[in-house]
């Protein structure tokens, strides 16, 4: 088993030594504070905690989530990472891959991770999240059994069908690589925005291994985004 720091240990600064900070190094933002599961450990989960502590119950607009991105790109500089979770279930709001591919192409955050306790994974959202070019995936997964699930969640799930969904996930995982990644890993050299030489060789290779350039099989573009291989 391949067991990972999701810290990404090397990446992270002593705040001693770069305070004060010209702008925040992550962003967090809730696409759903609404949750699909009710779990014991959670407030989500105690319905009088809700009311009590007046939160929210709701999905985030699209809208609001543009006007946050264009705020963003008034730092002039990206993010280190956009956090697309906090409260809720962040796949409960429908429109999540169209927040992941505005963000990734508006190119205000090296990097956007979320975290789903993965209910709501299926092959066909699987996919368009992968293409959406979202950078990490964390699985709160609750339980390694039906009957652990629904003890710990009040939630009865097919779990088969549920490891199944994460498993389809994994296996169909793909690493989308930017126009200016490939152009300065091989030429060595900064990047232009109206540089074309990566389309222009991509296209070549496609021509080689006989690809329909509409509807290529194993180089795939990723729009706004960039490529990646299948």
């Amino acid at each position: 088993m391949n067991v990972q720091n999701r810290l990404r240990p090397g990446t992270r600064n002593d705040l001693s030594d770069v305070l004060p900070l010209a702008q925040p190094y992550v962003l967090l933002v809730d696409p759903s504070s609404l949750c699909n599961l009710r779990c014991k450990w959670c407030p989500s989960g105690h319905e009088h905690i809700i009311a009590e502590t007046k939160r929210a119950q709701q999905i985030m607009p699209f809208e609001l989530f543009e006007t946050l991105v264009r705020q963003a790109a008034a730092f002039g500089a990206p993010f280190r990472v956009l956090r697309l979770y906090k409260e809720g279930e962040p796949l409960v709001n429908p429109r999540f891959e169209d927040m992941v591919r505005l963000a990734k192409q508006s190119g205000c955050f090296s990097r956007i991770d979320t975290t789903t306790n993965g209910l709501l994974l299926n092959p066909e959202r699987n996919r368009r999240i992968i293409q959406a070019g979202i950078d990490q995936i964390n699985l709160s997964v609750n339980g390694v059994s039906a009957e652990q699930m629904y003890r710990h969640t009040g939630r009865r799930v097919d779990f088969q069908d549920y490891v199944r969904n994460i498993q389809d996930l994994c296996e169909h995982r793909g690493t989308v690589v930017s126009s200016e990644e490939l152009f300065e890993v091989v030429w060595g050299e900064k990047y232009l925005d109206n540089n074309n030489t990566v389309m222009a060789h991509v296209a070549r290779l496609r021509e080689k291994m006989k690809e329909l350039p509409r509807r290529p099989k194993y180089i795939k573009t990723i729009w706004g985004v960039g490529y990646t291989i299948e």
